[in-house]
C-alpha cells in the first residue's frame, strides 16, 4: 500500500477545514449587533456613507432586536418619512443572509418599485458589505443566481416582487415575508385576494417564520383593509425628543 504524501495530507486537511467551517454555527448576534459589526451604508442610499451606527437612529434598536426574539413573529413599523424604516428592513435582510439563512419574499407595491429598490438599496448593500459579498454571487458571473429580482445565497433566495404578482405571492413555502409601503399595494393580486394574506399563507410550515412590514408614513387615515396590521399584538412607541429617544410599551 503506497504511503500518503505530505501533499495529500495537506489537501485532505484543507477539505476537512472547509467542511468544518461550513458546520460552524453563526454568531449569537441580534440584528443591531450584526449591523454594528458588518453593515456599511452605501453612497447611493445614504447621506452619511460608511459604517452603520445605531446611535444615529437609536429608535431602530428595539424593532431590530425584536426580530431575533423567538417570541416575536410579526413586526409592524409605523413612522415618519425618512427616519430609517428602509434601513431596518435592509439590516434584517443582511442578518438573515449572513446569520440565519432562509428564503425571503419582499413585497413592494409594483414590480417597478421592487426593481428600483433592488438596484438602489439591495445591490449596493451587498457590494459594500464583505460578509454579504462572500455569500451572494457576483451578478456578472455566469449562472450566478443573482438577478435584479432574485438573489441566491447559501440556505435561501431573496425574491422581490410587486403586490399584483399572484404567482410570486402564492407559490413556494417562504420563511421570511417582508412588505414595503403597504398603502400603495393592490387590493387584490389578480383574482387571488389580499397580497399580504397570500404571502403569509406561504409561512404556515415554518415554526420560526418572521414577517416585518413597513406600512406607509402616517397620513389622515388608512383604508380599513390596510389599517389592521398595526393594531394587532403589543405596541411599542418611540417618542423623539431633541436630546433623547425613549421607548415605551403600551
Amino acid at each position: 500500500m503506497p504511503m500518503t504524501s505530505k501533499r495529500d495530507v495537506d489537501r485532505l486537511n484543507t477539505v476537512i477545514a472547509k467542511v468544518l467551517a461550513g458546520m460552524k454555527p453563526p454568531d449569537d448576534l441580534t440584528v443591531t449587533e450584526w449591523a454594528e459589526k458588518n453593515r456599511r451604508l452605501s453612497s447611493e442610499a445614504s447621506a452619511e456613507p460608511g459604517p452603520w451606527r445605531t446611535d444615529r437612529t437609536p429608535y431602530l434598536r428595539a424593532p431590530m432586536d425584536a426580530f431575533t426574539d423567538p417570541r416575536v413573529h410579526r413586526i409592524v413599523m409605523v413612522a415618519a418619512s425618512q427616519v430609517g424604516k428602509s434601513e431596518f428592513l435592509n439590516n434584517t435582510i443582511g442578518y438573515i443572509i449572513d446569520q440565519d439563512p432562509g428564503s425571503i419574499l419582499f413585497v413592494h407595491p409594483t414590480t417597478i418599485d421592487a426593481k428600483e429598490y433592488s438596484k438602489l438599496r439591495i445591490a449596493p448593500m451587498i457590494r459594500d458589505c464583505p460578509t454579504l459579498k462572500k455569500k451572494v454571487a457576483d451578478p456578472k458571473s455566469r449562472d450566478s443566481g443573482n438577478t435584479i429580482l432574485q438573489k441566491t445565497y447559501p440556505g435561501g433566495i431573496l425574491t422581490l416582487c410587486g403586490s399584483t404578482e399572484a404567482h410570486a405571492l402564492a407559490s413556494k413555502p417562504i420563511r421570511y415575508i417582508m412588505g414595503d409601503e403597504r398603502d400603495r399595494w393592490a387590493t387584490s393580486a389578480g383574482n387571488e385576494g389580499d397580497p399580504w394574506e397570500l404571502a403569509q399563507a406561504r409561512q404556515t410550515t415554518f415554526y420560526n417564520a418572521k414577517a416585518p412590514l413597513r406600512p406607509p408614513t402616517p397620513r389622515a387615515r388608512w383604508s380599513d383593509g390596510k389599517a389592521s396590521a398595526p393594531t394587532a399584538g403589543n405596541t411599542m412607541r418611540s417618542t423623539l425628543r431633541t436630546s433623547a429617544t425613549t421607548m415605551k410599551r403600551s
